[in-house]
């Protein structure tokens, strides 16, 4: 995978709509593509809320689907041990794991950072990425066309598995040309690092935010 800082040719592209603009995600196709797997969720889910995308967004972060918690709540990290807020509170050193969602979404835009899950709908048991099922991706090669986005982070082992199936190979069809850096997983189920290793990873989104 390419870790190396994007030059600086990328060509930024305007938006048509203003830039405050949360993009809306296309709606799930009733019917389901595949079997539901043994043990899961037996209806297939949609992703319930919509991505954080702002025209000069300079990198998107993307997890695998929301777990329980966030669907309850519609909004991205919201179970209370994750630790994805309290990743970017220490890395800009910005009050933010007890800020309401608006909060957050203006602390998203102000920093570039866009938001948003590969799996558009699927079939998954509770909050278990080991369970989940993909029925299909959401159309991230699309949304980020009009931004400024630079590289594509994602979230855990998971988000960086489906991610390399539906959008790193030149041959797919979503492919997308951005350079993909993996990074550990914030969810409390990644016990094995701990909140300054997570920091010393994630700072790793730090110098493409300061281009």
């Amino acid at each position: 995978m390419n870790n190396s800082k994007p030059q600086k040719s990328h060509s930024k592209r305007s938006l048509q709509t203003p830039p405050q603009a949360i993009s809306k995600a296309p709606p799930c196709s009733s019917k389901p593509l595949i079997k539901y797997p043994e043990n899961s969720q037996k209806s297939p889910l949609c992703h319930p809320f919509e991505p954080i995308i702002f025209s000069d967004s300079k990198i998107l972060i993307l997890g695998s689907f929301p777990s329980v918690a966030s669907r309850q709540e519609s909004f991205y990290y919201a179970h209370k041990q994750n630790r994805f807020w309290k990743i970017l509170e220490g890395l800009f050193d910005s009050p933010l794991y007890n800020q309401p969602k608006e909060c957050k979404i203006a602390f998203l835009k102000s920093h570039h950072i866009a938001l948003f899950d590969i799996t558009q709908e699927c079939y998954i048991q509770n909050s278990s990425d080991s369970t989940l099922k993909i029925l299909k991706p959401n159309p991230i090669h699309s949304l980020i066309q009009n931004t400024q986005i630079q590289v594509i982070f994602t979230n855990g082992q998971k988000a960086s598995k489906l991610y390399c199936q539906f959008f790193y190979h030149q041959d797919s069809p979503h492919f997308i040309p951005l350079p993909h850096i993996p990074l550990p997983s914030s969810s409390p189920a990644n016990a094995k690092c701990t909140l300054p290793l997570l920091l010393r990873e994630w700072g790793k989104i730090l110098p493409y935010l300061t281009t």
